[in-house]
């Protein structure tokens, strides 16, 4: 998918190999005697409308005292069959994830490791409109994606 890119110098003493570990198919590295998880292999799940309908850009709307690493806004966005979330904070800018939706009102970020497993929930403001919630934050769609023309469907191979 060309999400990660690798500069392959800094990984010629690390040897990689696949496991399946607890129902997980991960990649493990290991540089010398010394193992860590280097990824965990994550498949595309049908969206459901509702999730495809949320596609868009999303401001915070109860921003509190800044920090490094406060979250700037977010875009879901569908790209080869994977619901993603891009998520800016102020310090580092966009990084990418991908979003396994649990139903209709719930999704978690996919993977294992720091920050991964997080859920990004939807609720309602007082006046019944839908609001996206992160990391203690409440997120509004400020605008949808252009063209959704092509969105939603799953690239077929040829």
């Amino acid at each position: 998918m060309g999400v990660i890119p690798i500069n392959l110098k800094y990984f010629g003493k690390i040897g990689f190999y696949r496991r399946d570990i607890a129902g997980q198919h991960v990649l493990v590295g290991e540089p010398e005697k010394i193992r860590f998880l280097a990824g965990v292999k994550v498949t595309p799940q049908p969206v459901e409308s509702a999730w495809r309908k949320r596609l868009g850009h999303y401001k915070v709307v109860n921003q509190p005292e800044a920090t490094i690493f406060q979250v700037k806004d977010l875009e879901f966005k569908l790209t080869d069959g994977y619901l993603l979330s891009v998520i800016t904070r102020a310090e580092d800018g966009p990084s990418t994830v991908i979003l396994q939706t649990v139903n209709e009102k719930e999704a978690v970020i996919a993977g294992l490791g720091t920050g991964l497993g997080e859920t990004i929930r939807i609720g309602y403001d007082d006046k019944g409109e839908e609001l996206i919630f992160y990391e203690g934050l409440r997120f509004k769609l400020t605008r949808k994606p252009a063209s959704t023309a092509n969105c939603c469907t799953k690239k077929t191979g040829t």
